[in-house]
């Protein structure tokens, strides 16, 4: 009786070193976890400080795949089905054709916003020298989804006609012309991409004049 008392004695010292060296990895590996998480945001860091140091303007350390997405407004107002109505009957923003997208981004964004190829952005703003000041990325994400809402709500406005234009003229009290509903489809089925808004927004900086 007393040989297996000891025996299990025994064994139950045997496994309290294994737990106490299992404790032990698991701190480590958690203090490693902690130890590569904080040399990520050092290193970003040190991003930040040289670009500051060189003088670039409003350095952007994440990249556009990396910003987290703005919500976009779902409640339609008046005021946005009023400028859905303006972009899509008025002639001189030619919505209705194969450069639907580029159109309506040009009606959203023209002389308003602005990107560099170093994803700098800018919003315009008459009160500085230039007339345009410098946003956190943040803004552009605002403004893309913004953009891409209005694109949505177009199409939707289209698609609910079924097909009829007269419930179109109806609806918006307009005078649309058979031959421009025809390419109807170029609004309802041609998709918005934001590199497709990237690229517009690059050649806006482009197309006006230079911030110095």
């Amino acid at each position: 009786m007393m040989s297996q008392t000891v025996t299990v004695s025994t064994m139950e010292c045997d496994k309290a070193p294994n737990t106490a060296e299992s404790g032990q990895n698991m701190d480590l590996d958690k203090l490693t976890e902690i130890f590569d998480d904080f040399s990520k945001v050092l290193g970003k860091f040190r991003k930040y400080r040289l670009a500051m140091v060189s003088g670039t303007k409003s350095p952007q350390i994440l990249e556009l795949s990396s910003l987290p997405s703005l919500p976009a407004e779902e409640t339609k107002t008046p005021e946005r089905e009023e400028s859905v109505k303006e972009f899509l009957t008025n002639p001189r923003n030619k919505a209705w054709g194969s450069n639907f997208i580029e159109n309506a981004f040009r009606y959203k964004v023209a002389d308003k916003f602005r990107s560099d190829r170093l994803n700098n952005y800018y919003v315009a703003d008459p009160e500085q020298r230039t007339g345009w000041r410098s946003v956190h990325d943040k803004v552009f994400k605002q403004f893309w989804n913004s953009t891409e809402a209005f694109i949505f709500e177009c199409q939707d406005a289209v698609r609910e006609c079924d097909g009829c234009l007269d419930v179109f003229n109806e609806r918006f009290e307009c005078k649309i012309r058979p031959n421009k509903w025809m390419r109807s489809s170029f609004i309802t089925k041609t998709p918005v991409t934001l590199k497709e808004f990237v690229n517009f927004c690059r050649n806006e900086h482009k197309r006006l004049p230079k911030l110095r």
